[in-house]
């Protein structure tokens, strides 16, 4: 008898504790819209995981097209910063934009590079986060994605392919 009672203790604890992480696992994570990858690596590599379709794949593997649209985002990004008078000029950084399936962006991570002119993180975030209530890529994807990549202000010229 005691035995029995003790399994069924022991089944008891265990279906709670289950049940308890399944509650944790089920809710739904939220990220900063805008932050430095430093300050917030987890998000960072949380959101890498969830947006793990990348630019390229959403082109159908088009190189071109996807350089197309990076180039065509980060120029919208330097228009609003002349909109803004948010002098872009000189900052270098590796950067993370997360796309919604619908092309609007959900996430914007940063990394100033050493090379880059200083600027005002905390101004930059809030400048990030204008932008993207605004930006809206051209086209649709069928899943979330994603692009890491290298971003220096003033945009260099488009590159014309043969």
């Amino acid at each position: 008898m005691l035995r029995v009672i003790l399994v069924l203790m022991v089944s008891i604890c265990v279906s709670f504790t289950a049940n308890a992480q399944k509650s944790v696992d089920g809710e739904k994570k939220v990220y900063p819209a805008v932050f430095q990858i430093g300050e917030s690596p987890n998000a960072f590599e949380e959101l890498s995981e969830v947006y793990d379709t990348p630019l390229l794949k959403v082109c159908d593997d088009d190189v071109r097209r996807a350089y197309a649209e990076w180039i065509t985002m980060l120029k919208a990004i330097e228009n609003h910063g002349k909109v803004k008078k948010f002098n872009l000029k000189g900052v270098k950084m590796w950067l993370k934009v997360f796309w919604n399936e619908d092309g609007s962006i959900k996430h914007i991570a940063f990394h100033l590079k050493p090379g880059s002119k200083n600027v005002d993180t905390e101004a930059l975030t809030r400048f990030f986060s204008s932008f993207m209530k605004l930006y809206k890529s051209n086209f649709k994807a069928t899943e979330n994605f994603s692009q890491y990549s290298s971003a220096s202000f003033p945009t260099l010229p488009q590159l014309v392919f043969d």
